[in-house]
């Protein structure tokens, strides 16, 4: 995936030298990959500068020409379709985006800047599978798809080092998620989800949506045909887009199910791989293994090679490639298969599951359902901290209330405040080529006609169940479907096949705990230790085994800040092999 960074100052002010320089480096120290050559642009008074890299050996994924330059990152692509003209993804982006405006019928996750003497712009896809970060400074402005290049650059522009975040460093002990707009870097933030950025000659700006991505359109509403042709048509296009079939991720839950069902019933099926991941006493894997037995789901994956990397290298190559920003609870689910993987994220977006049943009478009510998480169960972050982060995201929810004055529409509101919480930095976390196959217009259909609707899950029961009745009614890993009853899976865990072409996760808990003990001794006078209770952490790190999985993630955070506010994260090129 491309990086790429652009700064912008005042017109007929050059930036300074120190930027200047940063911006034609050919293998600057941010990158994650061995790059290719650089494409570079500036502007003629030299007060406008853009730059992308893209790995040695893919295709370029920028344009540029003396008057202006295009850049996308991540997966783009026709909402409905695939690039028929015969162009490359840049130049087909290139043709389509003189503004902003004009990218509404793209799909996929991606970032796309396009910048000129005197205009430009900058946005992420709806749902932030990437995620635009920025910085200002008086008149600058600076804008990337990787945190650490927009704090390189604000750096050189200021002549002194880039400062690190402690508090971020304790919300990820806190939530193991990033939540809000903060990330690893001082002054460095997430653009919200589904703000654009523009570059006027005069002064940048953002401009916020009329409405949240989630609210109807008027006059526009969408259909469960539109949702099901646009995900086959994601599906196909994952397909096209790999010489190598992509891999479906299967899990015992309901989103995975669905993409397995979608691509069922289109024939697609002989052209995708499923897989299954996972420790064999997990529920997960249990009932995604049968779903592989029970439709003869028989995939001809290699087995993977052992990790190089051991759980300590791990943790530090996780924290370089997310900038600090997510638990390395991520990584003990990643996988070295570079093949593309066809993922689910934002089904849960359509089905609802984060939101109460009941619609709540009153904010206070409002508050109770949609407010609390099982953040700070660990009790990793000294008190102060925790109580001030309790604060902030009730104030992030109240914030919201601008959106609706009907108390029954909050569970849109809940979505707004929350979405961005944990998808932000998994594009980084997991997997380098990660493609997300849930539909932007299936969200909307799902959401198009009330809470009441939506809990039918629209999307869901239709569509799995015109691919296979056997499909609908196999067993769950948690939850339910909410029209019909669903055995979920025994709170008994007897012994279980081993998953057809997946991964054995074969550390144990101890092995992890010995890990964060590891970190935890290599710096005794750690910046990291201000913010978190470091004996606490020692105490839960003995006890790995018997954590659940929401102090698991936080423990790991707490393991991530460490390696973060230390410095000692690891280059991540060493752990995903070309």
């Amino acid at each position: 995936m491309a990086t790429w960074v652009a700064a912008i100052g005042a017109a007929g002010v050059p930036l300074a030298d120190g930027v200047h320089q940063l911006f034609r480096r050919h293998d600057p120290s941010w990158l994650p990959y061995p790059p290719g050559a650089p494409t570079c642009w500036a502007s003629p008074d030299g007060s406008r500068r853009l730059t992308s890299w893209a790995p040695e050996g893919e295709s370029p994924t920028a344009r540029a020409t003396t008057e202006r330059m295009v850049v996308c990152s991540g997966r783009p692509r026709p909402r409905l379709g695939r690039w028929t003209s015969g162009r490359s993804v840049v130049d087909e982006i290139a043709h389509a985006v003189t503004r902003a405006d004009a990218v509404t019928e793209l799909a996929g996750h991606y970032t796309i800047a396009s910048l000129g003497a005197d205009d430009g712009f900058a946005m992420a896809d709806p749902f932030a599978f990437e995620t635009l970060y920025t910085a200002t400074d008086g008149p600058l402005t600076v804008v990337g798809n990787r945190s650490r290049a927009v704090a390189e650059v604000m750096a050189a522009h200021r002549g002194t080092p880039a400062r690190r975040d402690p508090e971020l460093a304790a919300f990820v002990a806190w939530a193991g998620i990033p939540i809000g707009t903060r990330t690893g870097f001082c002054d460095v933030a997430f653009v919200p989800q589904g703000q654009v950025m523009h570059f006027p000659a005069h002064r940048a700006r953002v401009e916020a949506p009329a409405r949240h991505y989630l609210a109807a359109v008027p006059g526009s509403e969408p259909t469960l045909r539109e949702a099901t042709e646009e995900m086959v048509a994601a599906v196909r296009f994952a397909i096209d887009s790999t010489p190598v079939p992509p891999v479906l991720d299967l899990t015992g839950g309901k989103d995975t199910r669905l993409l397995l069902a979608v691509t069922m019933q289109a024939g697609l099926l002989p052209d995708v791989r499923v897989i299954t991941r996972g420790l064999i006493e997990n529920d997960d894997t249990r009932v995604a293994a049968e779903i592989v037995d029970r439709f003869d789901l028989t995939t001809t994956l290699p087995p993977l090679e052992p990790r190089a990397l051991g759980l300590v290298d791990r943790i530090r190559a996780h924290a370089e490639r997310t900038d600090g920003l997510s638990s390395a609870f991520d990584t003990s689910h990643a996988s070295p298969d570079r093949r593309l993987a066809i993922a689910s994220h934002a089904g849960e977006i359509m089905r609802g599951d984060a939101i109460a049943d009941d619609d709540p009478r009153d904010l206070d009510e409002a508050l109770a359902q949609f407010a609390w998480n099982p953040f700070g169960r660990g009790d990793f972050v000294v008190p102060d901290l925790a109580r001030q982060f309790e604060q902030e995201d009730r104030d992030r929810f109240l914030a919201g209330l601008d959106f609706t004055d009907d108390v029954s529409e909050l569970h849109e509101l809940y979505e707004a405040c929350n979405r961005n919480r944990w998808i932000s930095s998994r594009p980084l976390a997991g997997p380098p080529r990660v493609y997300a196959a849930i539909p932007h217009v299936g969200v909307r259909y799902a959401w198009s006609r009330g809470r009441a609707f939506r809990s039918t899950e629209p999307v869901h029961v239709p569509l799995i169940s015109a691919a296979s009745r056997d499909l609908l009614d196999h067993r769950l890993t948690k939850g339910h479907w909410n029209t019909r009853p669903v055995p979920r899976i025994a709170a008994a865990k007897p012994s279980a096949p081993a998953p057809a072409g997946g991964e054995l996760f074969t550390h144990r808990g101890d092995d992890w705990g010995s890990a964060v003990t590891e970190i935890l001794d290599e710096n005794p006078d750690s910046p990291a230790f201000d913010v978190i209770d470091q004996e606490r952490v020692r105490a839960a790190a003995t006890g790995f085994a018997r954590l659940g999985l929401n102090e698991r993630r936080q423990l790991l955070g707490a393991a991530t800040a460490v390696v973060w506010m230390n410095e000692t994260e690891g280059l991540s090129r060493a752990e995903w092999p070309a």
